[in-house]
């Protein structure tokens, strides 16, 4: 999340974001051969990834996922060098999964699964000194599966740093770490998962010499990795379950070194990548660096 320069505290601040996913084409083994006969109610399906992934388009052993996310947040006081900053957040979600890959998932769904989703919740950006500051996170809300009928209640706890080092005049380097809590229950199915995920990354910026809406604008490259304990239990389907135990991603973003307001909107940096696992490709848009 990003940290702005203090304004008037109590002021509204809107940040959307609103991303089109595009398609990802990835050879995946399929199964024709097999033609099980069972009911939806016998298919474990987990939603939390709604919360967890962001925006983007995702496959999973055959299932294409698409997630649209807009971030509505307020902060209400913002940090400084030696005050504690807190923010509210509402990300609203729509999740598109399609299962036409395998055979057998055809045979299990008639239709293309519709998901909505919104998670709101409170981040606390606390500075330790001039290069690290804590950022306390939770977030606490609901999912709802326009096919299954089922509504599922999802939340995530969890604490992220980040350190901000200036290279130079051009150039800026970011670590961030963190853990996340996350769990969900299925109030009609009964199902529950949850699971912790310990994540790290760096971004590197540099400027480019442009100026865009009277900011200079930089480029930067990023490299994120996540670690799931458990394994992220995906699906529990009748050829087995599919797992993720971790996710790397690398990206580029382009941005603005001061964010600039557009009809009451700030317009920060946009960010696009790669996501690699088991079992696990796709591709992942947002704005700001994670941490």
């Amino acid at each position: 999340m990003a940290i702005h320069k203090p304004t008037k505290n109590l002021k509204a601040r809107l940040q959307a974001q609103l991303l089109l996913a595009g398609l990802l084409v990835i050879a995946t083994p399929t199964y024709s051969q097999v033609e099980p006969q069972i009911d939806l109610e016998d298919y474990n399906l987990s939603y939390i990834y709604a919360a967890v992934m962001g925006s983007g388009t995702y496959k999973i052993d055959g299932r294409r996922i698409t997630q649209l996310q807009a971030k509505f947040s307020w902060t209400q006081k913002e940090m400084t060098s030696t005050d504690v900053g807190y923010s509210w957040v509402a990300p609203v979600g729509i999740g598109y999964d399609t299962v036409t890959d395998n055979d057998w998932l055809d045979t299990i769904f008639s239709e293309n699964l519709v998901t909505m989703s919104v998670m709101p919740g409170v981040i606390a950006q606390i500075p330790l000194n001039d290069t690290w500051t804590l950022k306390p996170l939770g977030n606490l809300g609901a999912a709802r599966d326009f096919t299954s009928e089922e509504t599922i209640v999802m939340g995530v706890l969890g604490l992220r740093a980040l350190g901000k080092w200036y290279l130079s005049d051009t150039e800026e380097l970011r670590w961030g770490g963190g853990m996340r809590l996350a769990g969900e229950y299925q109030l009609k199915s009964y199902d529950s998962l949850a699971f912790t995920i310990l994540e790290t990354g760096i971004d590197y910026r540099r400027e480019t010499g442009f100026d865009l809406l009277e900011r200079k604008v930089n480029a930067g490259v990023y490299l994120l990795y996540q670690h799931y304990l458990p394994a992220w239990e995906i699906t529990d389907t009748p050829i087995g379950r599919s797992e993720i135990l971790s996710i790397t991603e690398l990206g580029v973003s382009l941005g603005l070194r001061r964010p600039r307001k557009i009809m009451g909107i700030p317009i920060n940096r946009f960010r696009v990548g790669y996501q690699r696992g088991k079992s696990f490709r796709g591709w992942t848009f947002g704005t700001e660096f994670p941490f």
